[in-house]
């Protein structure tokens, strides 16, 4: 069946402090949320041993860490997580910060928390 989801429509959920998503898309190979950070806040270190993940930044800034390196992400930029890669995404900046999520396969019980 086709339909349309967004944000407007979909349920929130609760993740960390100060996020909160949308789960937008759910299929066998693939998951896309919406998510948006509060200033000051970050997810904990994880990884994901069987998904890749790309975070494309929908409005404001942050920073990923990804392993070992730091990426500044603005507006209009994507990277790619690859599988077991241990990573950070906060928000240092002064205003939410709005970004999609795109899982392949779908991360559903694929996270690992990782102490740093």
């Amino acid at each position: 069946m086709l339909e349309i989801s967004s944000c407007n429509v979909v349920k929130p959920y609760l993740w960390g402090v100060g996020g909160q998503g949308w789960s937008l898309l759910n299929s066998e190979a693939l998951n896309v949320r919406e998510e948006e950070l509060m200033p000051g806040c970050s997810e904990t270190p994880h990884k994901h041993e069987l998904a890749s993940q790309s975070y494309y930044i929908l409005k404001g800034y942050g920073q990923v860490v990804i392993q070992d390196k730091t990426l500044k992400l603005t507006q209009g930029d994507c990277v790619l997580i690859p599988p077991s890669y241990v990573h950070i995404i906060s928000n240092e900046s002064q205003e939410p910060l709005r970004f999609l999520v795109i899982s392949s396969p779908p991360v559903n019980e694929d996270r690992i928390e990782v102490k740093i």
